[in-house]
């Protein structure tokens, strides 16, 4: 009689190394260095107050092996990419909406513009008619 296997339950560690495979660090790492230079800086601060992080600095940039960092400090990066990028969906949505109210207030404007007749018509008119009535 053969005994039943054991049901194996991943550790931790080993969920984590999923969460965190290597595409998923290249394509952080693409997202990063696409991001503004304001939001790359944040990044860096995020790294910088992180324990167990090791930064190199040259001429070219900062530099960290990023298969080293923590998966606390991981989720913090990933945390605020997610946050970047919200906020510039909601930005793009607000100038969408912007363009399209200013747009509509343009035309609002001119369809006012046509249908009126210009003060200065009005007043040689009422003039004209004034020296006639003498």
């Amino acid at each position: 009689m053969t005994q039943p296997q054991p049901i194996l339950i991943p550790h931790d560690s080993e969920k984590e190394e999923e969460k965190f495979s290597i595409q998923k660090l290249k394509e952080m790492k693409e997202q990063i260095e696409h991001m503004q230079n304001v939001h790359q800086i944040e990044i860096l601060r995020i790294l910088y107050n992180s324990e167990n992080v090791t930064m190199n600095e040259n001429k070219s940039g900062n530099f960290v092996n990023m298969s080293k960092i923590p998966t606390k400090t991981l989720e913090s990066i990933l945390h605020y990419i997610h946050y970047v990028k919200t906020q510039e969906k909601e930005l793009n949505s607000f100038e969408v909406e912007k363009e399209k109210y200013k747009k509509i207030m343009e035309d609002s404007a001119i369809a006012k513009t046509k249908n009126k007749t210009p003060k200065s018509e009005k007043l040689t008119t009422t003039h004209t008619n004034k020296k006639s009535s003498k």
